[in-house]
């Protein structure tokens, strides 16, 4: 994180050891070195004390990290939600079967797992919304935390979409065709 550049350059800055700056903060020698490493975070009263004692304010120490830390929770909340996602899928297709048992009735647990991996897609789409990615390569690039290209031919965008949707239409159409015929 950035942070750990920052308390470094700023330790350097003033001339003093780890060890110093672990007496002026209350903590241990190894716990300034973790925090330089980028190994673990400084708490909010340390911070506090770093940044009145290197005379900068909360956000010149933090610069760049909070953006980070939302960033990562985005990442992390996508690959939740795509899993999910795939889950509500897999069990969707597989709950067809219960038609040729319980019959019409049973069509309501595959619509259940249907509205789940809708609540899914919706929650990407938001994200993707907010962090203004739409192609898969900007996908990509945001998932593997590197630089996001923001130029894109929209007529090749929206015939990527048209594409992906009716390729997923068949090919649920054959699962199912497939499920309830061999079963």
């Amino acid at each position: 994180m950035n942070i750990a550049n920052q308390l470094k350059n700023y330790r350097n800055s003033v001339s003093i050891s780890q060890e110093q700056l672990a007496e002026v903060v209350h903590v241990s020698r190894q716990t300034i070195s973790n925090w330089e490493t980028g190994k673990s975070y400084p708490d909010l009263q340390s911070l506090l004390i770093l940044s009145e004692y290197f005379k900068v304010s909360l956000d010149d120490l933090v610069k760049g990290d909070v953006l980070m830390m939302k960033r990562n929770a985005n990442i992390q909340r996508l690959n939740r939600l795509s899993f999910f996602m795939l889950g509500s899928f897999i069990f969707m297709v597989l709950s067809i079967v219960l038609y040729k048992y319980w019959g019409p009735m049973a069509l309501m647990i595959p619509l259940l797992f249907y509205a789940f991996m809708m609540y899914a897609a919706f929650s990407i789409e938001k994200i993707k919304k907010v962090e203004d990615i739409q192609t898969y390569r900007q996908i990509l690039d945001y998932m593997k935390k590197r630089e996001v290209q923001k130029d894109f031919n929209k007529k090749k965008l929206v015939l990527e979409k048209v594409l992906f949707t009716i390729g997923s239409a068949v090919i649920t159409f054959f699962l199912v065709y497939a499920v309830l015929t061999f079963l």
